[in-house]
This record gives C-alpha cells, sequence and structure tokens, in this order.
C-alpha cells in the first residue's frame, strides 16, 4: 500500500531531534574537591548530566527513550494516511472551445500533464474524460494519459464566445460527486465556475491586431466593394502589412500603422473576374483573424411571368414597374421559366396557378364604396412590424379563401391579404411558412381603388415574399458566412434524393488538402457552416449549391487583455488522497507508547540525580 501524509507540517516536530542532542551536548561543569586521601572515594561511573558546558555526547537510555518519543510525535503530526488497493478515480477535463484558446493550446498541454501527473501519483487506476465545451463534444475517454494527452495534441479550438455550463454539468453528472471536473480556460472568472469545477487557466496578456467585420456592398456604378476594418487590440503601436491572395498571385503589400485600441477601416473594388480572394494581414500569435477568405455574392435569380395585354384598364405595367424594381428579378416571357406568376383574379375564369404566384382582385365596376371596419394584422414574418393603418380600399370583387389559407391583414371580417402553401414538391419551409413548390400571395382588394401602391407597408410586403420564394428556391448561389454560422440551404428532401457532399478548403500559409464530407439529404436539424477559416461549397449530386467562404468575427476572442494565469487545483490532491486513503488505526496505541517513553526517561533521569547525590555526600535537607 503507498503511503501519504496529512499534514506534511508535522514534519517540523522532528526539529525535536537535534534539541534533544544539543541538550545532551551539555555537561554540568565539574567542581573541584580537595580531600586527604583518594582511596576513600568509590569509583563511579560518568553519567550525562545536564550543564551549560558541551563536552562530547554520552549516550544514555533517556537519550534514545527522549529521541524515540520525538519520532512519535512527528508521526503523529504528520497525520499518514495508507491509499486503499483497487480505487478508481474519474477525471473530467473541460476544454474551452472559444478560439483565443489556440494561442494557449501547448501550454494547456503542458499545465494538464504537470497536473494530472500530481493528482494521480498515489492513485492506483484513474479514468478521464477529454470534453470540449462546443456543443458538449466528447473527444475521448479511458484509463491510457498518453492517449489523452495525444487527442489534445490534435484538438483545435475555433468557436467564437459560448457558455461552457452545458459541458460542465455534463461532466459532473458523468464523474459524479467523488469526480474531479477540471475546466481548462485562458482567463479568470469573476465566479467560480459551476458544477464545482476546478478552473485551470493558461493564458496571458498578448498584443494581437486583425481583421474585425466583413461586408460587400454594391457600388453606385454597380461595382463590387469588399469593406473591413483592421484592429489593434492591444496596449501598444503596431505596424502591419496587408495584401490581395487571388490564386497563386498577391497584391503588392500595404502597410499599416495601429493605434493602441483603434482600427483602421480597408476597402476596395472586389478584383475584376474572380470569385474568390483572400485578404491576408502579416501574421501574429493569434492566426484566425489575420486572413479573411471572401467570394463575390451570387444571390439566386428569380424570375416572374407578368401576362402582357392590349386592355387600357389592365395592370401589367404596374406590376413591370413594382416587380422590376427588386434586386435579383429578371421578367421572363415564358411561364413555364418562370418562378412567380403575376396576375388578377378573375370571377369568371377563377382557374390559379399551381405555382407560386401573387394575385391582386380587379373589379370592373368603375366606382364602390370604402371598406369599413378596423385594420388588424395576424402574427407571420411576412408581416410583422409592418403599419397598415393608413391603408384605403374600395369594395371589390372578393377571392375565396381557403380554410388552409393564412390570413395576414383583415379588415373587419374580410380577409385583406392571404396566404395560400400548396403541398407537393420537396417540401422545404422557412420561418415564414412558405414553400419552394407553390406559395402565393393573395391581394384581397384592387390595387386601382387603393392607396396600396403609396404605403411602405406595401413594398415591403412583397420584398419578402420574393425572398421567401428565392431563399426556398433550389439554385446555386455564392455567400460569405461567420464559422460555425447556421446555413439554410434549400435541397431535394425526396427520398433517394443524392447526399449533400461538403468540401472545404482551409486558408493558411501552406497548402492544405481537400476535406470532403457526406451529409444525408433529409438529415434534420441546421446545417453549419465549417468551424475554420476558409472555402467550401456543398453539391447535391451534380449541381453546386452553394459556393462560400467562412471568416473570424469575433472580436471577443481577439482581446487578448484579460487573459491571465489561474490554478484552482492546488487542494485538489489532498481532497482526492482524503478520499482513497485511510488513516492510521493505531494513533492511541502511538499515543500511549509516546507517554510511556516519557515516563520511563523521567524515571531515569530520577534514578540517576539521586545517585548522583548520594555518591557525592549530599546531605539531605532536614524535614
Amino acid at each position: 500500500m503507498n503511503l501519504s501524509f496529512g499534514n506534511l507540517l508535522g514534519f517540523w516536530a522532528l526539529l525535536g531531534i537535534p534539541a534533544v542532542l544539543l541538550i545532551h551536548f551539555l555537561q554540568r561543569r565539574s567542581r573541584p574537591l580537595v580531600i586527604s586521601t583518594l582511596f576513600l572515594l568509590e569509583q563511579m561511573q560518568q553519567q550525562s548530566v545536564g550543564g551549560n558546558r558541551i563536552e562530547r555526547l554520552r549516550t544514555s537510555v533517556p537519550l534514545w527513550l527522549q529521541l524515540l518519543s520525538v519520532m512519535l510525535i512527528a508521526w503523529l503530526l504528520t497525520q499518514p494516511r495508507w491509499m486503499r488497493t483497487q480505487t478508481v478515480q474519474r477525471i473530467a477535463i473541460v476544454l474551452d472551445s472559444s478560439a483565443s484558446m489556440s494561442v494557449f493550446k501547448q501550454a494547456a498541454a503542458e499545465q494538464i500533464e504537470a497536473a494530472l501527473a500530481d493528482l494521480t501519483s498515489l492513485i492506483t487506476t484513474t479514468e478521464y474524460m477529454l470534453l470540449e465545451t462546443r456543443d458538449s463534444t466528447r473527444l475521448g475517454t479511458g484509463t491510457d494519459r498518453a492517449q489523452l494527452l495525444k487527442i489534445l495534441a490534435d484538438w483545435e479550438p475555433f468557436t467564437g464566445t459560448h457558455d461552457p455550463s452545458p459541458a460542465l454539468r455534463l461532466a459532473r453528472s458523468t464523474v459524479g460527486t467523488a469526480g474531479l471536473v477540471i475546466f481548462v480556460t485562458d482567463h479568470t472568472l469573476t465566479q467560480p465556475p459551476p458544477y464545482d469545477a476546478r478552473l485551470l487557466s493558461v493564458g496571458s496578456p498578448q498584443e494581437n491586431c486583425g481583421f474585425a467585420g466583413f461586408a460587400v456592398e454594391t457600388a453606385d456604378d454597380g461595382q463590387l466593394v469588399w469593406k473591413t476594418l483592421a484592429q489593434n487590440y492591444g496596449n501598444q503601436l503596431q505596424k502591419r502589412q496587408w495584401w490581395l491572395e487571388i490564386g497563386d498571385r498577391r497584391t503588392a503589400p500595404t502597410e499599416l500603422i495601429l493605434e493602441p485600441q483603434k482600427s483602421v477601416p480597408l476597402q476596395s473594388p472586389f478584383p475584376a473576374n474572380t470569385e474568390q480572394c483572400t485578404l491576408v494581414m502579416q501574421a501574429d500569435g493569434f492566426t484566425l483573424d489575420d486572413r479573411l477568405p471572401m467570394v463575390a455574392p451570387v444571390l439566386k435569380q428569380l424570375s416572374i411571368w407578368i401576362p402582357q395585354s392590349d386592355n387600357a384598364q389592365d395592370n401589367g405595367s404596374f406590376y413591370r414597374q413594382v416587380f422590376g424594381s427588386f434586386a435579383n428579378v429578371r421578367i421572363v416571357p415564358a411561364i413555364a421559366d418562370a418562378d412567380i406568376e403575376i396576375g388578377d383574379y378573375d370571377p369568371l375564369d377563377p382557374a390559379l396557378p399551381s405555382k407560386s404566384a401573387c394575385i391582386f382582385a380587379q373589379d370592373p365596376r368603375p366606382r364602390s364604396d370604402f371598406l369599413n371596419g378596423q385594420i388588424v394584422s395576424a402574427s407571420n414574418p411576412l408581416i410583422n412590424g409592418l403599419n397598415w393603418q393608413g391603408l384605403l380600399c374600395r369594395e371589390s370583387i372578393r377571392i375565396p379563401p381557403r380554410e388552409n389559407d393564412d390570413v395576414l391583414l383583415w379588415q373587419g371580417e374580410r380577409p385583406l391579404i392571404f396566404v395560400r402553401r400548396l403541398a407537393g414538391g420537396n417540401g422545404t419551409t422557412d420561418s415564414s411558412n412558405v414553400t419552394t413548390d407553390g406559395s402565393q400571395l393573395y391581394f384581397n382588394f384592387d390595387l386601382r381603388k387603393s392607396n396600396a401602391q403609396r404605403l411602405p407597408a406595401f413594398a415591403i410586403l412583397l420584398h419578402r415574399f420574393l425572398t421567401a420564394v428565392r431563399d426556398n428556391k433550389i439554385a446555386s448561389e455564392a455567400r460569405n458566412y461567420e464559422v460555425g454560422q447556421t446555413i439554410e440551404l434549400t435541397r431535394d428532401r425526396q427520398p433517394g434524393a443524392p447526399a449533400l457532399i461538403t468540401r472545404f478548403v482551409a486558408s493558411t500559409q501552406s497548402t492544405s488538402e481537400m476535406m470532403t464530407s457526406e451529409v444525408p439529404a433529409n438529415r434534420q436539424g441546421p446545417l453549419r457552416a465549417p468551424s475554420r477559416v476558409g472555402f467550401f461549397e456543398i453539391a447535391q449530386g451534380q449541381d453546386t449549391l452553394l459556393r462560400a467562404a467562412t471568416q473570424f468575427a469575433d472580436t471577443r476572442e481577439a482581446d487578448f487583455r484579460s487573459a491571465q494565469p489561474a490554478n484552482d487545483l492546488r487542494g485538489a490532491q489532498a481532497t482526492i488522497i482524503e478520499r482513497h486513503s485511510q488513516t492510521d488505526g493505531h494513533w492511541r496505541l502511538w499515543l500511549l507508547a509516546m507517554l510511556a517513553l516519557l515516563l520511563i526517561s523521567w524515571h531515569f533521569l530520577s534514578t540517576n540525580t539521586a545517585a548522583r547525590n548520594s555518591q557525592s555526600g549530599a546531605i539531605p535537607s532536614p524535614k
């Protein structure tokens, strides 16, 4: 069994050994006595008698008894504990997945290895569990500490600021109340970690510069322009160079002078005839914000069919003016090529389109009365936040709504605007309850006899409807995302549809291989952009649905001024030893033995003193 001590300060009691020896080195100085004859003195054995003169050490029974007593006192004060055999200690290590930890990954590995070596030095078996705070992902379990450290070496933190509580709760529930939970991060906390976790912070203040924020806008001349900020997060003046990488080419470097905690705006036209490029800043310790991959945004094109008529009363010209003003919308001559049909409701020919459409009521009567009643909006993403209280419309032919239609706007008992969803197709829906295979927006009043076209709410509602239909259209597009951002991707979800193939190329200074992953087309839950900076594309079958770039945009993780070291494991080893050991059950016997040794030593000293007085002829004091 392994031996440990609960109170190391008890070893100070061993200082009593040199103290006892020093006392026995001191001898009483002899007094000269003149006598006539020496034969009258009986030969005496010299004894070790205390005094104020240092002489050579003479061994005696009291000396050894006193030394043994000091050793027993030290043994009792150190509180010896005997480690139990066949004990198992469970330790869960929760790694902070925040991107800032990438700077301190080597320091974290070294400190974790040293801490585990100390904590488990006296334990027979230790079960480890390694988790990261991102989605409470379990990285590895087992009793092999070397394997655990290997997994830690391959771990890559890229997540933004997030709450570690779910991962700590999972760790505590796994190891139980007797287990140890260690939260490894790079900054101190204002409060202790939850779930009785121990904090191990491996951070330290760092100077860092990088890109913050990103946008691609269309200038007045129609040219794409990218915009970003070069940010200095540190407390010292920094000089950096930046340039653009376009394939194997790079532009001439431009020097930046960044004041402490200040930013400099950067913008430039997107390179002509280029689909993607990378904005690069001179690298520092935190490399995630030093490279900014970007693609030229390409939104899905939405095609609209508007019927042509020679009738002067027809609204076709108005419809072309309204719908043609929206971005990424084109009017096509053939109805078969259209994503959305625009038209009027004819009660004499009530047949309605079988695809997405926008239908308006039209009343041939020259004049009619205004509608009465309070205007009430429903709760729907298409109409939320829009003000319709200024709407004025006249009585007109009604479009009969169906039972499953979603009414967006009422005036009195009359539904003015409603949405009809058609079943079939791939069944993809968005937050607006609009499906790609047939979503129809109905205006149940005559636009010509209303002021709706002068209300901002009317244009915004049309824009939202067109955007929802576009988003749910299966077509190729190009976008820029933040790392780990949710991707709303419309794809074929029908049984037997091809799987989604994701191809990702990390943006690094060295050439990286393409990483490929496969996801079933009908997978539940959202898709997410890669957690690393780079370029990726998602394809289904032979069709590329998305080309995109990922950028790191969490400025809180790029600021290392608050990174500080901390270690809350100092008392953990004592807790583990106490839990897996037992105290010396014979302490009462050792205490009695120590008292007996002291009594025997006192008896020897008293006997020697009496004998010395008798041999020297000392006169006893009168009673």
